[in-house]
């Protein structure tokens, strides 16, 4: 059985098709996965700094109980 040149340019586009898919979700999992891990220590950075701000506050007798 003879396959004609058309069938396995075919072949090789959808392949090539997938993997760029596959390669295209990857880099945007990545990015997802970075910007959440910046996300999460801007949190942290927030409830630090606020933390240290009422313990001065505290400190200072400017805040009452909480």
């Amino acid at each position: 059985m003879k396959i004609s040149a058309d069938v396995v340019g075919l072949g090789f586009a959808h392949v090539a098709s997938r993997v760029e898919d596959i390669r295209r979700r990857a880099i945007a999992r990545r990015e997802a996965e970075r910007a959440a891990r910046e996300a999460r220590a801007a949190m942290r950075r927030d409830v630090r700094l606020m933390t240290e701000r009422r313990a001065q506050e505290l400190a200072d007798g400017k805040r009452g109980s909480p």
